[in-house]
């Protein structure tokens, strides 16, 4: 009988002790994880993903694996403005994410393709310094300006002076 509730103490000790070093781990920080995808549902792999602090100014990154997920761990509790960026796509950002001790919270992102620009120029003289083994050479970019009937600007063509 005394073995038997020596044993009993002794379980419930190794119980109490493993729920103290359990909640050792989780009560100093938080997590963030989530998915990235583009606007078809696609997962979106190699994105950084950026959480910055807006108490501490404390930045943490990560990139996306190749599903498109991501998870940021042991951040301090605080208040974090969470961005991914990747060429293509537009950033996003989501302002205000709490992060609390030993929960994690869930950021995911739908991103939309950047746009396209198109530049043209009507007037440019380019000097183009390109180097040759030994020694530098400079060339001259020159344009022709010519009007094209169907446009009310000057298109320019370059032709090279060597």
């Amino acid at each position: 009988m005394k073995k038997l509730i020596s044993l009993l103490v002794s379980g419930l000790f190794c119980l109490l002790l493993s729920a103290v070093v359990h909640a050792q781990g989780v009560g100093s920080s938080g997590d963030i994880k989530g998915t990235v995808a583009d606007a078809n549902g696609a997962s979106v792999p190699k994105a950084t993903i950026l959480a910055l602090s807006t108490q501490t100014g404390l930045r943490r990154t990560v990139e996306t694996d190749e599903s498109g997920q991501y998870v940021i761990v042991g951040l301090s509790p605080a208040t974090y403005d969470v961005s991914v960026e990747v060429g293509g796509f537009q950033t996003e950002v989501r302002k205000g994410v709490i992060v609390s001790i030993g929960q994690t919270a869930l950021v995911d992102f739908q991103l939309k393709v950047s746009g396209v620009k198109t530049i043209s120029a009507t007037h440019c003289w380019f000097p183009a310094f390109l180097t040759q083994p030994g020694s530098p050479v400079i060339r001259t970019f020159e344009l022709s300006k010519r009007r094209r009937a169907d446009s009310p600007s000057t298109a320019a063509t370059a032709a090279v002076t060597v």
